[in-house]
């Protein structure tokens, strides 16, 4: 939940900012990304079983200018949003699977297959996070991203609807998961690891 220090994760590019505020509000805890002219990865340090989900929070990076400017503060959107499950001890990005939400210009959630795009939706009016443009770049604001994988099948969900599947005939054998992003900046919030 970020509320405290993580220790089962590590940090890898970026610039990483760890805000912990209300103990027991956990929408007052995250960890920011800012990535703008690269990318980065928060990766757990513990391997995964074969079977797995992986679901957090994404919201606005937000910038302060202060009071006495104008405007006081802009809202960056959370584009490029990486999901990795890979099959290697280094999270290289061409083993194993890789999902980008809001990727190829915000116009389309895709995933990667040791390397090789095997699935894409466009996001278009119906996909559930829209690009708007503007103070609030996305809408809604805040989103709930999940990647679950059961044997050979990916599925992703995104705000409880579910936007891709894609059956692999031959399924890796993941071990290690990350979330991040590049070309951005990203609030992630309340990360589960599941075994399936």
């Amino acid at each position: 939940a970020f509320d405290r220090r993580e220790a089962d994760w590590w940090q890898a590019g970026g610039r990483w900012i760890e805000h912990g505020g209300i103990a027991c509000a956990m929408a007052s805890n995250w960890v920011s990304l800012d990535a703008t002219d690269g990318a980065g990865l928060l990766c757990l340090k513990d391997p995964v079983p074969p079977d797995v989900q992986i679901a957090f929070g994404v919201e606005e990076f937000s910038t302060w200018y202060g009071w006495d400017r104008h405007p006081s503060h802009e809202h960056h959107p959370y584009d490029n949003v990486r999901v990795v499950l890979s099959t290697g001890e280094s999270l290289a990005l061409d083993q194993g699977y890789r999902l980008e939400v809001n990727a190829d210009n915000r116009r389309a959630t895709i995933l990667f297959r040791d390397g090789k795009e095997v699935a894409r939706v466009a996001q278009d009016g119906r996909f559930p996070i829209r690009y708007q443009g503007g103070h609030s770049p996305y809408s809604p604001r805040r989103n709930r991203l999940s990647l679950l994988k059961r044997g050979g099948q990916l599925a992703v969900t995104i705000n409880g609807q579910e936007v891709l599947i894609f059956e692999d005939p031959v399924p890796l054998p993941v071990t290690r998961a990350a979330i991040g992003g590049f070309h951005t900046h990203i609030n992630f919030s309340y990360v589960e690891v599941r075994p399936l």
